[in-house]
């Protein structure tokens, strides 16, 4: 899987661009039975001059194209971190609640079940 950033008037740092890399690492861990491949678009960028304490407000789109499908989300928030991880979590329950992955595995199906909060039942 491999990932393609775009950014518009935000300053990523190398610790920032880091951290955005693990999660997408972890994510791709966590998927590459389902999907094998797979490209993720991460598009950032500030709404001009909206700061709080000096932290711009970001928009983080995201899109996620493998042969199973195309997926999106996207976020708003204080910082490029931040708004980056509600974005995967988006993307990723979004992955949880398609057909597709619910039939490949039913260990998907609960995840999306324990990512929505709803109780399961102990086995």
């Amino acid at each position: 899987m491999s990932v393609q950033f775009g950014v518009k008037d935000v300053e990523v740092s190398p610790d920032q661009q880091g951290f955005m890399m693990e999660e997408f690492d972890s994510f791709a861990h966590k998927y590459q039975d389902a999907f094998q491949s797979g490209t993720l678009f991460v598009y950032m960028k500030s709404h001009g001059n909206t700061n709080l304490r000096e932290t711009p407000l970001i928009h983080c789109r995201l899109q996620f194209r493998t042969a199973k499908g195309t997926f999106f989300s996207a976020s708003e928030g204080w910082g490029v971190e931040p708004t980056f991880r509600v974005a995967l979590d988006r993307l990723e329950r979004r992955l949880l609640r398609s057909k597709e992955m619910m039939a490949y595995n039913p260990k998907y199906a609960k995840d999306y079940l324990r990512k929505i909060g709803l109780p399961q039942e102990e086995t």
